[in-house]
């Protein structure tokens, strides 16, 4: 399973859904069963630009957002989460 970020998804112009992460237990009886999780989380350079590829843009699905680069919304996203001050 691959689950896309905010980032990815808007630099597809949402060709590909970020994804709300959840977590949920299995069934009572597989409770003693081990899971294993192996996160891997990859963020891009901060100069990097986010603007919509010219692929995931035509007639019928119109650019979706305004050009960033990935530290201008990563910079956005942590004023949202309140995580620093504007």
């Amino acid at each position: 399973m691959i689950n896309v970020g905010d980032m990815l998804s808007r630099h597809t112009n949402n060709k590909l859904k970020s994804t709300i992460h959840r977590v949920v237990n299995p069934p009572r009886e597989l409770w003693s069963t081990s899971r294993y999780s192996i996160p891997f989380f990859m963020h891009p350079v901060s100069a990097m630009s986010l603007n919509a590829l010219d692929n995931c843009v035509d007639e019928n699905n119109p650019k979706l957002y305004e050009d960033t680069t990935a530290g201008e919304f990563l910079h956005e996203r942590l004023i949202e989460l309140g995580l620093i001050k504007k």
